[in-house]
């Protein structure tokens, strides 16, 4: 029930704060419809709010957020006395409103069927550990405030950002951890418990814009428009980025369609200068939004927009209406750039980033997919048994109707093909610059994503198309989007066996990691941590410490040398050193300090699989195999000997054999099954420097996996390592 609580908060938090602001700064022909406006309002100030916060070097939204409830207030009972007019007919939006309802409470159904506390899970992106880490920073912290992690200079720089707070407001995404740190201030909520939740809620607070374009910017028929709609709202597309939980991708195609729909109303009443005042609070916050989320886009933001209005102005030849359109977009784009100065100046520095490759491989988006018509959760197209008929199916339903209506409705026509075209051709260009498996497949499905509220609209000319001519063609033009609307979600079933064991989720173990910040005797940590998600939260959970990291992590998280007093481990490796040598701050984790007499190291050695997907026991600790001889490596750094105990919890798929040897010594022939073995050797003696501890298993691997098979041996669910003492002469050193 709380899930659904605070969704619902979150996205009723977005529309406060948005209602009034929206009543005030919609033109007066369009303020009836000024609810439309109110949740990209909403979050645009929100940002606006967090952004003069942070340079007024208040400490954190725990110090300012629940008071800077004033704000809307104000806005709100201000527009209640002079602009009541712009919800008098708000009732026409019930439709709109029960679909967002339905939306969300399908989106966050997994999460309250698997019940428990508040947190955050992904189906693979680290990007929530990223996002969360930034919301703490404002949340708790000063922009002044160089204490800790924030100011470690030789981990945290980028480009010309040297501490954590700056790399957070010029560098990273601002506006998605700004909006997680003041509604976290004011629901009393950590950002773990939030990140996830409010990127879904984002997605439902981009509806409104996805109607709007459609129904006054194509000037579609409202029953299509809210069909284009439940398509937006059940597209693989966006669940896609939702579970992935990549908040500023959606607020950033929330953010172009407003920029779009009011550039496009500007344009058609003439562009006139002397009511252009009008159109500069939706412009401010479009642009806001952008600079603030994605601020890279900045530069192809009005890429659809400007293809329509300069293909118009070439065509009939109106030069000074397209002049004076220009000035005020582009002024307005100045003003927020200065605003937002640090987000403008970081744009070319955050586009230089690119070169260094983010993301993963994304499936191409052929015809049918731009429909929303995909298989599966990884937006993997269809068996070309099916996929070559759907491509030319869906080729045809977009083409065709577009072709017919041409002559009648060419301003619309002209507009579908401005904003779709212009972003295709990128998708493609991006899509062929490089093999696919490159992160270039990444970067161009974020292209396509954050435009897809007004490509999705142009791809559904054909049901505006046949609902105007009536009779059959409405019919099936009905038809057509309700079984649209309906493959779309029947595909969402797969999202939600992934949601219900997902294989990334932050557990009350990893939150417990927080309680190390209260740990004097620990000043400093290094982040040893194998698994990329568990490191990441990590680190967001001990702002407080300083950190290291030994290998590149993400952005403001360097590889440097292992400078901390203690290492944190967790995951795979369990220790356990004598007396106070090791912590175990949570289960599962251990610190253990460095210059203890004691200490020693493990590390994956060869042989090793990605993780499985579809293990039913996967936990954070499991690796699987992928060949028949797999090894590991143990460290000893001191001159002597270490005595150690050495435990495994092993299994396999079926009945399979498994030998291991330590330092080529055979030690034990184990016969695995599907149920988890555990296996111990009592004491082992290490010598200094390196010793191996080699698997073998003679039976042919087995294939898991979907579409990619993949090979796998054996599962080992963890590898615990209990230092007894020291081979010395004296007994007294151990």
């Amino acid at each position: 029930m709380q899930y659904f609580l605070t969704a619902f908060l979150l996205l009723a938090g977005f529309l406060f704060w948005g209602a009034g602001l929206a009543a005030w700064v919609t033109p007066a022909r369009y303020r009836r419809f000024s609810l439309i406006f109110a949740l990209p309002a909403g979050l645009a100030l929100q940002s606006l709010t967090v952004w003069i916060g942070a340079h007024a070097d208040l400490k954190g939204t725990d110090a300012y957020g629940r008071l800077s409830l004033v704000l809307p207030v104000v806005l709100l009972l201000t527009a209640w006395l002079w602009r009541r007019e712009a919800w008098k007919k708000s009732s026409r939006f019930a439709v709109l409103l029960a679909l967002m309802t339905i939306q969300l409470s399908v989106m966050v159904l997994p999460f309250a069927l698997r019940g428990g506390e508040l947190t955050t899970v992904s189906i693979g992106s680290h990007d929530a550990a990223d996002y969360a880490a930034g919301a703490r920073v404002f949340q708790e912290f000063a922009w002044s405030d160089r204490s800790a992690f924030l100011g470690q200079t030789e981990v945290v720089s980028v480009g010309v950002v040297d501490n954590f707070f700056d790399f957070w407001l010029r560098t990273n995404h601002f506006t998605p951890s700004a909006l997680i740190a003041l509604n976290g201030s004011v629901l009393g909520l950590k950002p773990y418990q939030l990140t996830g939740l409010i990127t879904i809620a984002l997605l439902t607070a981009t509806l409104p814009m996805v109607f709007w374009l459609a129904r006054a910017g194509l000037r579609y028929r409202p029953w299509p428009s809210l069909g284009i709609t439940a398509i937006y709202a059940f597209s693989p597309i966006n669940w896609y980025a939702v579970y992935q939980v990549s908040p500023a991708q959606i607020i950033a195609a929330n953010a172009i369609a407003l920029l779009t729909w009011s550039g496009l109303a500007y344009w058609r009443e003439g562009a006139v200068l002397a009511r252009c005042w009008r159109w500069t609070g939706l412009l401010f916050a479009g642009f806001g939004l952008i600079f603030g989320a994605y601020n890279f886009m900045i530069v192809v933001c009005l890429v659809p927009l400007v293809a329509y209005v300069g293909g118009l102005a070439v065509f009939k030849r109106l030069w000074m209406q397209l002049i004076r359109w220009s000035v005020v977009m582009i002024g307005v784009l100045i003003v927020s750039g200065l605003v937002y100065f640090e987000r403008g100046a970081g744009v070319i520095e955050r586009l230089t980033l690119f070169e260094q490759g983010f993301g993963w491989a994304i499936a191409l988006l052929t015809p049918e997919g731009w429909l929303g018509l995909l298989n599966g959760p990884w937006l993997d197209g269809f068996a070309l048994g099916w996929r070559i008929p759907l491509a030319v199916g869906a080729t045809a339903l977009i083409i065709v109707p577009i072709l017919c209506g041409a002559r009648r409705r060419p301003l619309v026509v002209w507009l579908t093909l401005s904003l779709s075209l212009p972003i295709l051709v990128g998708y493609w260009y991006l899509r062929s610059r490089v093999p696919a498996s490159d992160s270039t497949s990444y970067e161009a499905y974020k292209l396509f994503a954050v435009f897809y509220p007004g490509m999705l609209a142009a791809y559904c000319f054909w049901a505006d198309f046949g609902w105007r001519h009536g009779g059959v063609r409405r019919w099936l033009a009905g038809m057509g989007l309700v079984a649209l609307i309906a493959a779309n979600f029947a595909g969402e079933w797969r999202f939600f066996y992934r949601l219900l064991a997902p294989p990334l989720e932050v557990d009350s173990a990893m939150v417990a990691l927080g309680k190390i910040e209260q740990m004097p005797q620990v000043a400093s940590v290094n982040m040893r941590l194998e698994n990329g998600w568990t490191r990441l939260w990590a680190n967001a959970f001990l702002l407080r410490k300083p950190q290291y990291f030994e290998i590149h992590t993400y952005e403001g998280r360097k590889p440097t040398t292992l400078s901390g007093e203690w290492d944190l481990l967790g995951d795979f490796f369990q220790f356990e050193l004598p007396g106070d040598d090791s912590l175990h701050p949570a289960p599962g984790y251990t610190l253990m300090r460095r210059q203890s007499p004691f200490f020693l190291e493990a590390a994956m050695g060869g042989g090793w699989a990605e993780m499985v997907r579809d293990d039913p026991r996967l936990t954070r600790g499991t690796r699987w195999a992928a060949y028949p001889d797999p090894y590991l490596i143990l460290r000893n750094p001191q001159l002597v000997p270490l005595r150690v105990t050495l435990s495994v919890v092993i299994r396999a798929l079926g009945n399979r054999e498994c030998q291991i040897k330590v330092g080529g010594v055979d030690l034990a022939q184990l016969n695995l099954s599907r149920e988890p073995l555990t296996w111990t050797k009592a004491e082992i003696v290490l010598s200094p420097g390196e010793t191996r501890v080699n698997f073998f298993t003679p039976q042919p691997a087995d294939l898991v996996g979907g579409r990619l098979k993949r090979p796998v041996t054996f599962a080992i669910d963890g590898f615990g390592i209990r230092v007894l003492g020291r081979v010395v002469e004296s007994a007294s050193a151990q």
